[in-house]
């Protein structure tokens, strides 16, 4: 229809220049709050690419109703406000794209209930180990991009045993980091 965002009546607001209705980071403008469906991939080794979608700042209700079978008491809704666009994962982080980037088997061993491969979730992983990860996508991300996206997190140690923690307020970092429950 208008592929290329020429006519302006149609509501277009920004371009996606490959027409398949997503937005790319070349398309996207991180600063315009309207701008929902850009993609960003981060490419690991052996194939595998971390795929991620920016959602924008904005308010929405976070809990769930009192009549809701299994509700806890600490699940009142609420309403949560997002002051900050930010990117994040469309999957979970499989055993396959936490091995490419870190080196080492995200179960380290034991059985995996739901099953072992590169396609299923990376389990037993604890949140050092996840900060751990947030870390090196940073790092991958600075070395593909050229940018300079800064680590969340100090880590010291190796694998499973690596200890971990907050160095710079989740919410100012701009480098990858772990989502907050809100």
């Amino acid at each position: 229809d208008d592929c290329d965002d020429s006519n302006p009546s149609l509501g277009h607001q920004n371009s996606d220049n490959d027409c398949d209705g997503i937005l790319s980071e070349d398309d996207c403008n991180v600063n315009d709050p309207t701008v929902f469906l850009c993609e960003h991939d981060l490419e690991l080794d052996g194939g595998f690419s971390l795929s991620s979608v920016r959602l924008p700042s904005g308010e929405f209700v976070m809990g769930s109703p009192e009549e809701e079978i299994g509700r806890n008491d600490d699940e009142t809704p609420h309403n949560v406000t997002l002051s900050h666009a930010f990117y994040v994962s469309k999957t979970e982080i499989t055993q396959g794209m936490f091995f490419q980037l870190m080196g080492y088997q995200s179960h380290g061993g034991y059985p995996a209930f739901g099953g072992l491969g590169d396609d299923y979730p990376a389990y037993y992983v604890s949140w050092h180990m996840a900060a751990a990860f947030a870390n090196q996508a940073t790092l991958k991300h600075n070395q593909q991009h050229g940018s300079t996206l800064t680590d969340c997190y100090s880590c010291i140690g190796a694998d499973a045993l690596v200890a971990c923690s907050e160095i710079i307020e989740p919410y100012e970092c701009d480098g990858y980091r772990l989502l907050t429950e809100a």
